[in-house]
């Protein structure tokens, strides 16, 4: 009797972890429309890769992922940042600004304003605003070939800002926490785009 209810646990138990391993998300997902080619891939590794092409563009990310339930999460890795600021908030002996670009290049040639302030100053060409002490800064625009980046300072006590620019550049898709659904063996993004799951 026992031996019997040993196979039967060790059956449903067999079961149910096929189950779990067929539910889970990993493989590659596609489009199946004719006007443009998107798919996902999410690995054992908890990496995904990421395409979409329509028209001239064709844009790329990679990053990690995390299952949520129905929920899929996408966190793109920082190098796929694109048309935005980030700033390093410091306190240093002199008040400065500096200005550089993803690869740590400074820029010359920023503009940038404080607060309200109509007044503007160029960053020269080691990347640099200088700030005066007496000024008290609660938030940044800077103005960089044609783009506007604004920023709102977090720190009270800060007086010297490092500030990376990510160029806008559409071979890119940065995903920030991003949630899609999972449902029915398809990914949907929140633009109404499915990406179907390969059978390969």
């Amino acid at each position: 009797m026992k031996r019997c209810f040993f196979l039967i646990l060790l059956s449903l138990l067999g079961c149910s972890s096929y189950k779990i391993k067929e539910n889970r998300p990993e493989g590659l997902y596609e489009t199946r429309c004719q006007k443009f080619y998107g798919k996902i891939e999410l690995s054992e590794d908890f990496s995904f890769t990421y395409n979409y092409k329509i028209g001239l563009i064709d844009t790329q990310s990679k990053g990690i992922w995390v299952n949520k339930g129905d929920k899929l999460l996408l966190q793109s890795e920082k190098s796929y940042l694109t048309n935005s600021m980030t700033i390093e908030e410091l306190r240093t002996s002199n008040g400065e600004l500096i200005i550089q670009d993803a690869n740590k290049i400074r820029i010359e040639g920023a503009v940038v304003s404080f607060n309200d302030d109509k007044n503007s100053f160029e960053s020269n060409e080691e990347g640099i605003v200088r700030i005066s002490q007496n000024k008290k800064v609660t938030s940044i625009k800077v103005f960089f070939l044609g783009e506007k980046y604004v920023y709102d300072l977090q720190l009270k006590n800060s007086n010297s800002y490092l500030i990376t620019i990510y160029l806008s550049d559409l071979s890119k898709t940065y995903f920030d926490n991003e949630l899609l659904k999972i449902k029915n063996g398809h990914i949907l993004k929140k633009s109404g785009i499915k990406f179907y799951k390969s059978e390969n």
